[in-house]
């Protein structure tokens, strides 16, 4: 049915969605009639067929019929033959009685109820047999209809939209995006061999030496792409090899040349939570202070390389490894300026914010408290499990809560620092005075003239307790270990004066040769102005020398 006003005009056809040209009329030999069970629209039919329903007994006189702008009964509008005595009445008389048939008067009249469709119906139209065209894109719909075809339209245009602009995406739009965004990728290529090389990524083209590693800074594509990463002989020499890699916004890349650099997974977050036992280090404060060989330094090694040991979670030589598989925050990815300056504003920003956020939650928790309301409580953000962090060596340094490990599970024995507290105040070797006798020039002037004599001179010099923290240093080197540290003290010249300044031990160990195993130290006092020297062995003979 066309819609009102659409008389001589164009308009797609409710059922097929052809377009077709309405007539400008109405056509006279039709009439609009609505009973149970038709659309809300009701029926169109000629003069013919209205007459046969009427004739058949298929029209009731409470059935509807469109006249004058309105619904009404049939019964009032014609005389309806009784019930199985239906006269038959012409088609040329009944139009004729429907042009004649003057408006029934209604003053006074209670209509009785009568079904009254939804909507207002079109006005009548003749309906003309047209050609139907259907679509391989339709056929799956078992009833056609215009609203299905308007739908796939609409879905058609939204899914071209979507095509264009992923086209303009990929072919730049996206780039620029990400770079207002502040997502660039970052590619670290790591050399694990002996040779240098030449790589070139996206246009740019680095140098990378044996045992090194170089970066491809701030590259920024519109999507995940997998590019090509060329390695060539250092100095314009051939392709050796292509390494696809996966480049994505905001993401850190890491390409293991030849899978030849091992790198390592620590569990850091445990580090700073261990410590070495208060009594394991105390034996050891106890051999130096009484002047005994500082053994319990292997003990102590062992102990600590322990500690170390279940923290290396995992020894990684994958050629490609992204930031979404580990924390890649410790390797030597060097930013850019433009990185930097662009990451600290953000920082500030958000920091703004945070800091804002926070002002006003405590306003609205003082004005809750003034006004008795409960005191809202602030939601901890879910976190979820961390990534684990990749450090570019097995190799590391181990910060514990008392002792530093330079760890390398792959020696025996490692590099550590130790904290020592020497609560009990000792003498280095229990040397308390030394008697010295010295040369000393005496000048005398006599007149104009000077003259200089030397005499025996006896200084006794009285060797101060020490005390206090420090930090030993055990180093094992291939032939040799080494024990070092310092501890600040004051020495005394009778009746002279005193001197301030460090006493620093050094012990050491052959670990082959002839003296294996036999330990050798010394201490070794120099004041501040270093004109003062005292040493005493391990057996505490005492030696000095002023400057």
């Amino acid at each position: 049915m066309a819609p009102d006003g659409s008389g001589g005009r164009q308009c797609n056809c409710g059922g097929c969605g052809a377009l077709l040209t309405v007539p400008a009329e109405s056509d006279p030999d039709c009439v609009l009639i609505y009973r149970n069970g038709l659309p809300e629209e009701g029926q169109v039919l000629t003069v013919e067929q209205f007459q046969g329903m009427v004739d058949a007994g298929e029209l009731k006189a409470n059935d509807l019929i469109w006249y004058q702008d309105i619904w009404m009964p049939l019964g009032e509008v014609f005389e309806m033959p009784e019930a199985g005595a239906l006269a038959p009445v012409s088609g040329a008389d009944l139009a004729m009685h429907l042009a004649e048939l003057p408006p029934m008067p209604l003053d006074g009249v209670t209509p009785a109820p009568l079904p009254v469709p939804k909507s207002k119906p079109k006005k009548a139209r003749r309906i003309r047999p047209r050609k139907k065209i259907k679509f391989t894109l339709f056929r799956q719909f078992d009833q056609p209809g215009a609203k299905k075809r308007t739908v796939l339209v609409q879905v058609a245009y939204y899914a071209a939209v979507v095509v264009v602009l992923m086209l303009g995406y990929n072919l730049g739009l996206g780039k620029i995006l990400n770079y207002a965004l502040h997502r660039p990728a970052y590619v670290l290529v790591c050399n694990g061999g002996t040779e240098d090389y030449d790589v070139r990524l996206l246009g740019q083209e680095k140098w990378v030496s044996a045992g090194g590693s170089t970066v491809f800074q701030d590259l920024y594509v519109s999507g995940t792409r997998h590019k090509t990463l060329e390695v060539a002989k250092s100095g314009g020499g051939e392709v050796l090899k292509r390494v696809k890699v996966p480049i994505k916004p905001g993401m850190d890349v890491v390409v293991n040349l030849d899978s030849k650099q091992e790198f390592a997974v620590y569990d850091l977050a445990a580090v700073g939570k261990l410590r070495l036992p208060g009594k394991d280090i105390a034996s050891l404060e106890e051999e130096l202070s009484t002047g005994k060989d500082p053994s319990s330094v292997f003990s102590l090694s062992s102990k600590i390389r322990g500690l170390a040991a279940p923290l290396l979670l995992e020894r990684k030589t994958d050629e490609i490894i992204t930031s979404h598989q580990y924390d890649l925050s410790k390797m030597p990815t060097f930013r850019s300026s433009d990185y930097l300056a662009r990451t600290t504003a953000k920082a500030q920003k958000a920091a703004e914010k945070a800091k804002k956020d926070a002002e006003k939650a405590k306003k609205d928790a003082e004005k809750a408290k003034d006004a008795g309301a409960a005191v809202p409580v602030a939601m901890k953000a879910e976190t979820g499990t961390p990534k684990r962090i990749l450090l570019p060596k097995v190799q590391q340094e181990l910060k514990f809560q008392n002792v530093t490990l330079q760890y390398d599970p792959d020696k025996p024995r490692n590099d550590f620092s130790l904290n020592l507290d020497f609560k009990k105040a000792f003498h280095p070797m229990n040397a308390k005075t030394y008697v010295e006798t010295r040369d000393e020039t005496i000048e005398k002037k006599i007149g104009k003239k000077t003259t200089k004599t030397t005499v025996k001179t006896t200084v006794k010099t009285t060797i101060n307790p020490i005390k206090g923290k420090t930090v030993a240093k055990v180093t094992f080197a291939q032939d040799k270990l080494e024990l070092s540290f310092s501890l600040p003290g004051k020495v005394d010249e009778e009746g002279r004066m005193s001197y301030n300044g460090n006493w620093s031990y050094y012990a050491s160990m052959a670990l082959a040769g002839k003296d294996k195993d036999n330990w050798r130290w010394n201490w070794k006092f120099t004041d501040t102005g270093k004109k003062k020297e005292l040493t005493v062995d391990q057996s505490g003979k005492v030696k000095s020398t002023v400057k």
